[in-house]
């Protein structure tokens, strides 16, 4: 009579412990050697350490094709993704018109660029501040005064800047809108 070997595992054991001193194989006595006791013992002890080994390897195997499945799953979605951004393209100018003719509650910044007319003329004055006309203080000789109201402090507070308007038609009451920044160099720190 022989003694039953593992050749191999199917799935490995989910408990922490490879010990396999619980196996039915162990309580077999093995026939014509249970008198050598000792090296019994020996072979007894190398077999679990061989099933043990087997075990690990087949949970190694288990972790590493995990690894590899969720690797080229990461691969696979970052190339679609890319693939995706290069695809994307500029909506055309009929898109564009049909996209805001279907959606009327929408405002007009979709098509800005594509119609400028759209835009609404009078904004409100609670979003854009009151009107700075600077030819009355021109007119008047008050320049500094018109200076430091044209100053502009809320937006981009790091820069100097000054904006109002002007007017350029006395007859028509046609205005200029502006916004001057000061340069950072003089012409004469540029020549040098």
């Amino acid at each position: 009579m022989t003694t039953p070997v593992i050749i191999g595992c199917s799935a490995p054991s989910r408990r922490s412990s490879y010990d396999v001193s619980d196996s039915h194989y162990e309580a077999r006595p093995v026939s014509g050697r249970d008198s050598l006791g000792a090296g019994d013992s020996e072979l007894e002890k190398l077999r679990r350490e061989r099933i043990s080994s087997l075990f690990l390897i087949e949970r190694y195997k288990l972790y590493i094709t995990y690894a590899v499945v969720f690797g080229l799953s990461g691969i696979v979605f970052a190339v679609c993704m890319g693939a995706w951004k290069i695809m994307e393209r500029e909506p055309s100018l009929r898109e564009m018109r049909s996209r805001m003719l279907e959606t009327p509650e929408e405002g007009p910044r979709i098509c800005s660029s594509a119609y400028p007319s759209l835009h609404e003329r009078d904004k409100p004055e609670t979003l854009v501040g009151k009107r700075l006309h600077l030819s009355p203080f021109i007119a008047a000789g008050r320049l500094d005064e018109a200076t430091e109201a044209a100053r502009v402090t809320s937006i981009m507070q790091t820069e100097v800047s000054y904006s109002g308007f002007l007017t350029v038609n006395q007859t028509t009451g046609a205005n200029l809108f502006f916004w001057f920044f000061v340069a950072k160099e003089t012409r004469e720190s540029q020549m040098t």
